[in-house]
């Protein structure tokens, strides 16, 4: 003889009525609000900086090239700085 026990009816989910509504997304909110975005004067800052560190002085040892050179770096920054962005989050 096979004993069974009834099926228990499911509960029914009864969303709560005064949910609380969301503030839309805004930067000032996010944890983005104390980004800097580029501009002029920041990427002149940040590659004075970058120039500073590296070791170009020790490769290019004639004043004039450097000067050439480092002319000829800042206007192409803004790339090797994106590039640089991209490549140290892909991991």
């Amino acid at each position: 003889m096979v004993k069974t026990k009834p099926r228990t009816p499911d509960e029914v989910w009864i969303p709560q009525a005064n949910i609380k509504e969301r503030p839309p997304w805004t930067v000032g909110i996010s944890i983005f609000k104390d980004y800097k975005c580029d501009n002029k004067r920041l990427l002149t800052r940040c590659f004075e900086f970058d120039y500073q560190c590296s070791r170009i002085k020790k490769i290019v040892k004639d004043d004039s090239i450097e000067k050439k050179f480092k002319i000829l770096l800042r206007s192409y920054y803004k790339w090797i700085k994106a590039g640089y962005k991209y490549y140290s989050t892909a991991g």
